[in-house]
């Protein structure tokens, strides 16, 4: 491998030495933090709850509750005919002996229950103005924490807010949250696994005249609501969002007291967490989480969450399993219907995840990020079916070889939509592709050379070329042009980008049958230069894909593939074994005639 390339995890050299040492104990950077949230959630359904503070709702238009105060105290002092600036809880404290809160200031601004509760909503309830702007409605962290909710990740929250847009968001995905937001309500609660997701509601709803968030207010709570804080802290992991931790001092209290630390909190922070944090996240061990804002960060993790989902139901079966059952069924002919069942789920699983996938859309603009990110997909959705092939093509015989070629044409020719951007509609047979290179390279390094002209001959493209065999359309340059795959990391200035992607990334799956690295080496310049050939004897056109064979004849003379081959060919004459297999229907005029083609283009190459 060159320096500074890539395989298809996104891995240089240099990560892939790093990541050995890190499992050796060598180097200790650890998994992105939001990375492993995403996993740990996905994996534990129920277990972690959520700690919100007023960070969630401040870009929805939401004030917090410390900002609703003071503008009632500033409402009250022109009532009175003063002015509370600069200070208005200053100005409270002289006016009335005591710090400002919400009893006091609402009764002094409202006569009626249901008075205080108007003047209330009007700080947390949209005018229509202000729906319109898309303003004090569920932004995208409270859709994103109602997904989770939704699909069983996420069963306790504990907020700080007094607003009710969790609780709306919830109601849009069809969920009824149990809420508490008051001691009496806390008392009679149903144990946690039984309630669809409970909403604690720790400084009070809205709707509630008995709303906290004065530092007296705020330094105790009442024991029933501290008893059940106390179960969803010892009980659950923790996501903390949005929440300073500064002025709350009965919810700090609440969690360093918390026994339990079975599941990881993770804290989320915009800038540097403040004193009071930084010692909560000490004291829990806690994983800190740098984001951009709640937005984002939720939507984000619901996304991660959903990805690992998708990819566990796309992948019922993982490739060692795969093949674990492959080689059951192929050793026994009472199996065979069993092994047909088997290759035909796993081919029309992948089939239909690549026509579901909105984030394949062909008429997206070009870019190399994408590219790569396309390239990746692929590869991931294929690997299960890749895997089952590679073990079929190698264990395989000649009655296995239908199951083969149906899977692979049945890859290649789903169905394709009849515009949108060139390099998008050519890439969507990089699957195909490289399920041919993986079977292929197998065929070769067990000298399966009856199922690999199989693959070359047989397999047949229903493209824009009409139906005709598979291999004139399915190589690394007619896939992805050189010029377009060299815009992929690691791959600028390589003669042939796409074929080193694959030589690269096919290394490790294919150890098992070809463990030394020379071997798998001349064994993949063996593949190519066989397709080439079955491509100009096929195509009669003077024409032929040149793979990394081409330029690796300027740094490996002696072991050039093609003179290799044409040695083989003088010394065996039409007992060579891929004519024997069929191969230029075992003529060595025809193999001689592809042979020149082939080896003329090599020659012109200038970087051959």
């Amino acid at each position: 491998m060159q320096k500074g390339t890539k395989s298809w995890a996104g891995e240089t050299p240099r990560t892939r030495s790093r990541r050995r040492r890190v499992r050796r104990g060598e180097d200790s950077a650890p998994i992105e933090p939001v990375l492993s949230l995403a996993f740990s959630v996905h994996s534990n359904p129920g277990v972690y709850a959520l700690l919100l503070g007023s960070g969630v709702s401040r870009p929805a238009g939401i004030p917090t509750g410390w900002e609703v105060l003071i503008d009632l105290v500033r409402k009250l002092a022109a009532m009175l005919g003063e002015s509370a600036e600069p200070d208005p809880a200053a100005w409270f404290r002289r006016r009335f002996g005591r710090d400002p809160d919400y009893p006091r200031v609402l009764e002094a601004l409202a006569a009626s229950p249901v008075e205080r509760a108007r003047v209330m909503q009007s700080y947390f309830e949209p005018t229509p103005e202000e729906k319109e702007a898309g303003l004090k409605v569920p932004g995208a962290a409270h859709r994103a924490i109602a997904g989770l909710v939704a699909e069983g990740y996420v069963r306790a929250i504990v907020t700080t807010n007094f607003d009710r847009l969790l609780e709306k968001a919830l109601e849009a995905a069809g969920i009824a949250p149990t809420i508490v937001s008051t001691p009496e309500a806390a008392e009679g609660v149903l144990p946690l696994q039984h309630v669809p997701v409970l909403l604690l509601k720790v400084h009070g709803d809205v709707l509630d005249p008995g709303a906290r968030n004065t530092a007296r207010e705020l330094d105790a709570y009442d024991p029933r609501i501290d008893r059940l804080l106390d179960r969803i802290f010892d009980e659950h992991g923790l996501v903390v969002c949005g929440w300073s931790a500064e002025w709350d001092a009965a919810l700090r209290r609440a969690l360093e007291r918390s026994p339990g630390r079975r599941f990881t909190t993770y804290w989320t922070v915009r800038g540097d967490p403040g004193p009071q944090a930084s010692r909560l996240i000490g004291l829990r061990g806690a994983r800190l989480v740098r984001i951009r804002g709640a937005d984002s960060f939720f939507a984000g993790l619901a996304e991660k969450v959903a990805s690992l989902s998708d990819l566990s139901a796309r992948h019922p079966l993982s490739p060692k399993v795969a093949v674990a059952t492959l080689e059951r069924y192929i050793a026994r002919p009472e199996a065979r219907v069993r092994l047909a069942t088997l290759v035909s789920e796993e081919t029309e699983r992948l089939c239909a995840d690549l026509a579901a996938r909105e984030d394949l859309d062909v008429a997206a603009p070009f870019s190399a990020q994408e590219l790569d990110r396309r390239l990746g997909l692929y590869e991931t959705s294929a690997e299960a079916l890749r895997a089952l092939l590679t073990a079929g093509a190698f264990w395989g015989g000649p009655e296995h070889r239908t199951l083969w070629v149906r899977s692979l044409e049945r890859v290649l020719n789903l169905e394709s939509p009849a515009a949108g951007t060139e390099a998008w509609l050519r890439l969507r047979a990089y699957p195909a592709l490289l399920l041919l290179y993986s079977a292929g390279l197998a065929c070769v390094a067990q000298a399966q050379y009856g199922t690999l002209w199989i693959l070359f001959s047989q397999v047949r493209s229903e493209g824009d070329g009409g139906d005709r065999p598979a291999v004139l359309d399915l190589h690394p340059s007619r896939v992805a042009e050189p010029a377009v795959a060299r815009r992929l990391p690691g791959m600028a200035g390589r003669h042939t980008p796409l074929s080193d992607r694959l030589f690269e990334g096919l290394r490790e799956p294919l150890r098992v049958f070809l463990p030394d690295a020379r071997q798998y080496e001349r064994s993949f310049d063996r593949f190519e230069y066989l397709l080439a050939l079955a491509h100009a004897d096929l195509a009669r056109t003077g024409r032929a894909p040149i793979g990394r064979f081409g330029w690796r004849r300027r740094v490996d003379a002696q072991g050039y593939v093609g003179a290799r081959i044409a040695d083989e060919v003088v010394r065996h004459g039409s007992s060579w074994l891929p004519l024997t297999a069929g191969f230029f229907d075992r003529s060595p005029v025809r193999f001689e005639a592809a042979h020149q083609v082939v080896d003329r283009i090599v020659a012109e190459l200038p970087w051959g």
